[in-house]
């Protein structure tokens, strides 16, 4: 696949600092004309034991339902079919070890891109949004703090994608 436009730089770096801050959900929804209130949206959630399952929203949750293009786009991506009363979005489970917060999100703005219709020059919605105002201000202090399980350096470690053994499974 090719590389993603140098013009994502920034929304990538900003959401895989979302990605490795966090020990929960991020969030990253799309305001379009049609609309406005971000109805378009991927998100992952961290699991328990630091694996990530990444969603892509569904017709379920759609006024206009995803056509077979956008559908082709989520399979080439290595997204799953939604799985009623279980999943109900398009979605994918990626084992930490085998990922870094800049490919997670690359991997949440390829999907934008190709699969809504994102640009860079459209705005977004992001979550968790006090970590997001931390970020923008520059403060990190106790948001560092998000993943309690890992020690500071392994946090630094996260945000910069260096993966150690020990960082993915702490003692």
């Amino acid at each position: 696949m090719p590389a993603l436009d140098p013009a994502w730089n920034r929304a990538v770096s900003f959401i895989a600092a979302l990605v490795a801050l966090t020990d929960d959900v991020v969030v990253v929804g799309l305001n379009t004309t049609e609309h406005p209130d971000g109805d378009y949206y991927v998100q992952l959630c961290q699991e328990d034991d630091g694996d990530l399952t990444v969603e892509a929203v569904s017709n379920t949750y759609l006024e206009i339902p995803l056509d077979d293009s956008a559908i082709s786009h989520l399979h080439s991506l290595v997204f799953n079919d939604p799985i009623p009363d279980e999943m109900p979005n398009y979605f994918q489970y990626v084992l930490a070890g085998d990922t870094s917060p800049a490919q997670i999100a690359q991997l949440l703005v390829r999907t934008l891109e190709l699969v809504y219709g994102a640009t860079p020059e459209m705005q977004f919605q992001l979550a968790p949004h006090n970590l997001v105002e931390s970020l923008l201000r520059g403060e990190f202090g106790d948001h560092l703090a998000y993943n309690r399980n890992r020690t500071e350096s392994q946090r630094a470690r996260r945000y910069m994608g260096l993966r150690f053994d020990r960082d993915l499974n702490p003692l």
